[in-house]
């Protein structure tokens, strides 16, 4: 399942669109909350997930290179990300099995995930 924003969102906004159960055990309970970048040429959001008993929150930090292009024009699945402000790599992630605390993802295609201790 993907969560495609449509316009009028602004930046800031809280949004709760499509969430729920998404199958492998996990389930998001609550996003994308925009956060404040720290000190970096990004925007970063926040998502909520529960697996199990656990729930943990993800950053997901998208540059801010990536945001400003037009999704076609970035490659797969980075597209995706800016497109769902993060929920489909918090998404991938979990269905992996990880257990993420924070995704930075950059313009060129790369995706750093850093796990839950």
């Amino acid at each position: 399942m993907r969560l495609y924003l449509s316009s009028g969102h602004a930046a800031g906004d809280t949004v709760a669109i499509g969430l729920g159960i998404v199958a492998h055990g996990f389930e998001i309970t609550a996003g994308s909350v925009e956060a404040q970048p720290e000190a970096r040429d990004s925007r970063v959001f926040l998502w909520r997930y529960r697996r199990g008993e656990i729930e943990q929150d993800v950053y997901v930090v998208i540059s801010a290179t990536a945001m400003a292009s037009a999704t076609e024009a970035l490659p797969f699945p980075i597209d995706a990300i800016v497109a769902t402000r993060g929920r489909s790599a918090v998404e991938d992630s979990l269905k992996r099995g990880h257990n993420p605390t924070r995704i930075a993802v950059d313009s060129s295609g790369s995706i750093w995930e850093h796990p839950a201790d």
